[in-house]
C-alpha cells in the first residue's frame, strides 16, 4: 500500500492524523466496492427474478422477492424466503404423496379412489394420522375374509361329498365282491349238485296239485336241507320256509323275524329253528287278524297240552309273535329313528302313539309335495253296515283325485296307495272303480294298491289316499280301542311324501275321543309357527345380551355359547323360527331353522366347541345326518364376526332355496 504513495509524501505518513485519514479513506473505498458488489448481485437477482416472473405459472412469493430487492426491505425478503422454504417443503411432501399414491394404486386401488373423491375433507387429517393402524386392521380383516371364504369352503365341501360318494361306491362294490367271493368258496361240489337237484324237484312240483307233488316236495326239501350250511342267508316268507326246511332245532345260526307284530301262532316254530332269534316288530301296529279261528278252540288245546305252562292263556288268536317275544325275552331295544315319512306326516303317530319318542330323520327334497291334504266330500253318505259299509261319494272323489295326480307332473314317478279306514267294502269299491278307469300297466307302474291298513303293513308308498268312510246321519261308534289305534297308526305311517284324507264328516260331528276326530283335527289345524313365540325368544335373548356377562357359562339355556346366541338373534330378527340344540338321532345340532315343510341345520364352528380335534367327529356326524336328508350350513366364528350381514345372508339364501319362510313372511 505504501508503494502507491509518492515518495515526497511518504514522510507525512508518520503523522498519526494522516494515517487515520488514510485508513478512513481505505475503509470507505472497501465499503464502496462491497456496496457495488452487492448492488451488482441485487441487479443480477432482480434481473433473474424479472425474467422468471415474465413467464406463466409463477408463485406470488417470487414477486415479493422483486419488491424486497427494489425497496431494499429485509423483512419483505425474509417473508418471501420463508414462504419459498414452505413451498419447497410442500413440494417434497407432494412428491412423497405421489410416490405413496402410486404404491396405493398398485396395492389398494379402492383406497386411492376414496382419497381422490374426498380431497380436502378435514376428517382425513385424523384418519391419516391413524392410517397405519387402520391399514393393519384392514389386512387382518382381509386375511380373515380369505381364510373364512364360504365359497372356498363350499367348493371343498362339494369336493368332500363327491369323494365320499366315490368311497361309498367303491366300498359297496368291494363288499359285494368279497361277499360273493366268500359265498363261492363255501359252495362245494355236493352243494352245487343238491341245488341243481332242488330246482328240478321244484319244477316237478308244479302247481302242487299233482298226484306225486307231495313226494317231489319232500325230495326238494331234502336236497335243500343239504345246502343250508353253505348258503349264508335265506330270505323267505313263512309258507316258503315250511315248504323248504325240516323242523329241526337250531338249523339256522340266527333267525331274524321282520313284521313280527303281524305273525300269529303259526310263527312260534321260528323260535325252535334258530339258535339265536331277533324279533322285529311294533306293538302299536296291526296284530294278527286270525279270521275263522275260534279263541275257544285254542284255549281248549292249550288246556290239554300246556297244563303246566303258566302263560298258556296268552296263546290267543290276536296275540302276535312280537307279543310272545316281548313277554319271554324282555330284552327290548327301541329303534327311535324314523326314516320313511317326512316329519309332518309321522307327527300324528309320534304324538298320539309313541309319546313323541320317534326322531324323524327323512328330510324332503326342495320340490316336495304338500305333506297333508284334506278334502271334504259334502255329498258323502254311507250304505251298508259293519265291515260292509261304504261311501260311494268318497270313493268317486278319491278316484277322480288319483286321476288328477297321475296327470300332474309333480307326481311323476310317485307310487300310490289307497286305504279305507273302516271295513273292506269301501276298499273293494275303490279298487273296482280304479280298474274301470285306469289301465293295468298304469297301476303296475305306480304300484297302485287298494286295501285296509293291514294290507299295507310293512309296505310304503310315496302318496297315500285315506278314506274316512263314515258320514252324517249314519250310526257309528267312536273308535277308541287298541285295535283301532293300531289301524290308524299303520294307515298314517305308510306315506313317504304326502297323505290325502277324504272325509264326509266335520269335527263337530265326532266325539273328541274318537280317533277319526283326532286325525281330522291333525289335518285341519295347520302346524304353523307362532309369531309370538319368535318374538318371545328374541326378547329373551336381547335381555340376556344386555344384562349378562359375555362369559362362557353365562349364556341363556340351552345355547352352548354366546356365538350361537348371536347367530340366533340375527335370524330371529328376520322372523325365522330357530330351535337351539336340536336333538336328532343320538346327536344335537347347534341351531335348526324350521319352516312349515323343511328344516335347515346350522353348525356354529367356534374354537371352544369345534376346534381341530373335533373336526373328524363333526364331519362324521354331518355325513350321517345328510344321509337322512338334512341340509347343513356351517358358520365359522371368525367369518360371522368379520361380516355378520354376509354370513346371515348366506343362511337366508339357503332358507329361500329350501322354501323356509320367516313366520308369516315372504322370502327374504
Amino acid at each position: 500500500m505504501i508503494t502507491i504513495v509518492p515518495k515526497r509524501d511518504r514522510i507525512k505518513l508518520q503523522d498519526s492524523d494522516i494515517i487515520d485519514q488514510w485508513c478512513r479513506i481505505i475503509k470507505a473505498a472497501a465499503a464502496y466496492r462491497k456496496v457495488a458488489d452487492c448492488e451488482s448481485t441485487f441487479q443480477r437477482w432482480l434481473g433473474g427474478l424479472q425474467r422468471l416472473c415474465s413467464g406463466n405459472n409463477v408463485h406470488p412469493c417470487m414477486f415479493d422477492f422483486i419488491s424486497a430487492i427494489e425497496t431494499r426491505s429485509v423483512d419483505k425478503w425474509k417473508e418471501a424466503w420463508d414462504k419459498r422454504q414452505e413451498l419447497i417443503k410442500d413440494k417434497e411432501n407432494f412428491k412423497r404423496y405421489q410416490e405413496i399414491e402410486k404404491r396405493i394404486l398398485s396395492e389398494c386401488p379402492n383406497l386411492r379412489d376414496v382419497l381422490d373423491s374426498s380431497k380436502g375433507n378435514a376428517e382425513w387429517t385424523n384418519k391419516l394420522l391413524n392410517l397405519e393402524q387402520a391399514w393393519n386392521w384392514a389386512l387382518a380383516k382381509l386375511w380373515i375374509s380369505t381364510v373364512s371364504n364360504h365359497e372356498r369352503y363350499d367348493r371343498l365341501e362339494r369336493r368332500r361329498k363327491e369323494l365320499q360318494k366315490d368311497i361309498e361306491s367303491a366300498l359297496k362294490k368291494l363288499a359285494a365282491l368279497k361277499a360273493w367271493s366268500q359265498f363261492f368258496k363255501r359252495i362245494d361240489e355236493n352243494t352245487e349238485q343238491c341245488l341243481t337237484a332242488w330246482t328240478k324237484a321244484i319244477a316237478r312240483v308244479g302247481k302242487g296239485t299233482g298226484k306225486h307233488a307231495p313226494k317231489h316236495r319232500r325230495q326238494a326239501r331234502a336236497y335243500l336241507m343239504q345246502c343250508i350250511p353253505s348258503i349264508p342267508a335265506w330270505i323267505m316268507p313263512l309258507y316258503k320256509l315250511w315248504e323248504t326246511t325240516e323242523p329241526k332245532a337250531g338249523i339256522f345260526d340266527a333267525v331274524i323275524i321282520d313284521e313280527a307284530s303281524q305273525a300269529g301262532l303259526d310263527a312260534l316254530l321260528l323260535f325252535f329253528l334258530g339258535s339265536r332269534v331277533i324279533v322285529v316288530g311294533d306293538d302299536k301296529q296291526n296284530s294278527p287278524e286270525a279270521v275263522g279261528i275260534l279263541e275257544d278252540d285254542i284255549e281248549r288245546l292249550a288246556s290239554s297240552h300246556l297244563k303246566s305252562f303258566f302263560f298258556r292263556r296268552e296263546f290267543r288268536p290276536d296275540a302276535s309273535l312280537y307279543d310272545h317275544a316281548e313277554r319271554a325275552f324282555g330284552n327290548l331295544v327301541s329303534l327311535r329313528e324314523h326314516f320313511r315319512c317326512v316329519p309332518e306326516i309321522i307327527e300324528f303317530s309320534n304324538h298320539l302313539f309313541y309319546n313323541n319318542t320317534l326322531i324323524p330323520l327323512r328330510q324332503p327334497p326342495p320340490d316336495r309335495l304338500d305333506p297333508l291334504k284334506s278334502v271334504f266330500v259334502e255329498t258323502g253318505s254311507c250304505e251298508g253296515s259293519g265291515q260292509r259299509i261304504y261311501n260311494r261319494a268318497e270313493a268317486e272323489r278319491i278316484v277322480k283325485q288319483i286321476k288328477e295326480c297321475l296327470n300332474n307332473e309333480a307326481y311323476n314317478g310317485k307310487t300310490m296307495g289307497v286305504i279305507a279306514l273302516q271295513g273292506h267294502a269301501q276298499a273293494e269299491l275303490i279298487d273296482r272303480m280304479l280298474a274301470e278307469e285306469l289301465e293295468p300297466k298304469v297301476r303296475e307302474e305306480r304300484k297302485l294298491r287298494v286295501g285296509v291298513p293291514a294290507t299295507f303293513q310293512g309296505d310304503e308308498r310315496d302318496v297315500m289316499f285315506l278314506s274316512l268312510v263314515i258320514a252324517p246321519k249314519h250310526q257309528y261308534r267312536a273308535l277308541t280301542g287298541l285295535p283301532d289305534e293300531r289301524r290308524f297308526n299303520v294307515a298314517m305311517s305308510r306315506a313317504r311324501d304326502q297323505v290325502w284324507l277324504f272325509h264326509s264328516v266335520k269335527l263337530e260331528d265326532l266325539s273328541s275321543q274318537d280317533l277319526r276326530s283326532k286325525l281330522l283335527r291333525f289335518f285341519q289345524i295347520p302346524h304353523l309357527m307362532v309369531q309370538s313365540a319368535v318374538h318371545e325368544e328374541l326378547s329373551r335373548l336381547n335381555d340376556a345380551l344386555r344384562n349378562s356377562r359375555r362369559e362362557l357359562g353365562e349364556q341363556p339355556e340351552p345355547y352352548e355359547s354366546w356365538f350361537e346366541v348371536d347367530v340366533a338373534v340375527e335370524l330371529l330378527r328376520k322372523n325365522y323360527r330357530v330351535i337351539p340344540q336340536f336333538e336328532v338321532a343320538c346327536y344335537r345340532i347347534d341351531l335348526v331353522v324350521e319352516g312349515q315343510q323343511n328344516r335347515l341345520a346350522i353348525e356354529c364352528d367356534g374354537e371352544q366347541w369345534h376346534g381341530a380335534d373335533r373336526f373328524d367327529y363333526d364331519v362324521a356326524r354331518q355325513r350321517q345326518l345328510e344321509r337322512a336328508g338334512w341340509q347343513f350350513v356351517r358358520v365359522r366364528e371368525s367369518e360371522f364376526y368379520a361380516d355378520r350381514n354376509r354370513t346371515i345372508n348366506r343362511i337366508v339364501h339357503e332358507c329361500n332355496r329350501l322354501d323356509i319362510l320367516p313366520v308369516g313372511g315372504i322370502n327374504q
